[in-house]
């Protein structure tokens, strides 16, 4: 069975003067994701996702055909692209009018009521779901590169450093403030650490670091069970960082922003 990752391209040049001069949210503010419920559905699901996804692509052309905007403000539709793919999870991603967007998922699954397919039942994921891989990676013009806890670290006090280059490790920080000698996440975890600009936060460099699944997993039990504590980032043996664990880190990048001035 294939793995289907959609990633529908607007044409967002048509629609994006009228936000310009808003203000870009975070793309984990603009997520709705679902968990899939199967059971009783005989068919194929990569079928009826298939059928879905033309529905989504139809709707989408025949607006920029009419020259309208789309009712629904939908950006991206998405399963996770993984190995041996169970079509058990299943992303929405809006452009426009985030605050409002399960009102807007909701308007979505109804206009797939009217399919000539089996649908699964849609069951709702609380709690805010962070732009990645594993759920949906889309990036663009609407959305800011600075999202919010629990999709980021953000360093109180990072030094101007380049870390590309350097062997990361995250250390447990205990309640006395002492750095514990085994880390969590060890350099075999990290599979690169890359920075670019925001030109929104001019005199932050942002960080983002990726991990592999196992590393992944690790990083999202250890802040699961450790909210409100401390982390300590240590890059080629050296603390650069003390973060704050603000709520469970999910999925395979996590981002923190480095202070351009040192201190």
């Amino acid at each position: 069975m294939r793995s289907i990752v959609w990633v529908m391209l607007l044409l967002t040049s048509m629609f994006a003067c009228a936000h310009e001069a808003e203000q870009k949210p975070p793309r984990s503010e603009c997520i709705v994701g679902f968990r899939l419920d199967w059971s009783g559905v005989d068919a194929n699901r990569g079928d009826v996702l298939e059928s879905i996804r033309d529905s989504v692509f139809a709707s989408i052309r025949e607006s920029f055909l009419e020259r309208r905007q789309p009712s629904i403000p939908l950006a991206t539709v998405a399963t996770p692209d993984v190995a041996t793919p169970k079509f058990d999870h299943l992303y929405l991603l809006f452009y426009d009018n985030c605050k409002n967007r399960h009102e807007l998922a909701q308007q979505v699954l109804n206009s797939w009521q009217g399919l000539n397919v089996p649908l699964p039942r849609f069951v709702p994921i609380d709690g805010v779901i962070c732009p990645s891989p594993r759920t949906i990676a889309r990036r663009g013009p609407h959305w800011s590169d600075i999202d919010l806890p629990p999709c980021d670290i953000a360093s109180l006090y990072l030094p101007s450093k380049d870390l590309s280059g350097c062997t990361l490790s995250l250390y447990p920080v205990n309640k006395a403030g002492a750095v514990e000698s085994v880390p969590f996440i060890r350099p075999k975890h990290v599979v690169k650490i890359e920075s670019y600009d925001d030109p929104d936060v001019p005199e932050l460099a942002r960080w983002l670091v990726s991990l592999n699944s196992e590393g992944a997993e690790i990083n999202h039990a250890y802040t699961t069970r450790n909210v409100g504590g401390e982390i300590a980032v240590h890059c080629d043996g050296i603390e650069v960082s003390r973060p704050v664990i603000l709520t469970p880190i999910p999925g395979e990048e996590f981002v923190f922003y480095v202070s351009r001035e040192k201190r």
